[in-house]
């Protein structure tokens, strides 16, 4: 299942950084972007584009780049 492909590889991206907390969303949104993108180099389509994260002026909100 994509969600738990997901999961492992936001865990993984956890581990590479050294385990610290904070990044959940970050470690979870290049999981996303990582998987599809090694699928559709696979099919030899160009892959998406990396989505960073900011925090926005508030503390609720995010704001997510893509490039």
């Amino acid at each position: 299942m994509k969600i738990e492909k997901i999961l492992r590889r936001a865990k993984e991206i956890h581990r590479e950084r050294g385990g610290v907390f904070g990044y959940d969303l970050n470690d979870w949104l290049q999981a996303w972007d990582e998987l599809p993108g090694a699928r559709a180099e696979a099919n030899g389509a160009e892959p998406r584009g990396a989505r960073r994260v900011r925090p926005a002026k508030s503390q609720d909100a995010v704001h997510v780049e893509s490039e």
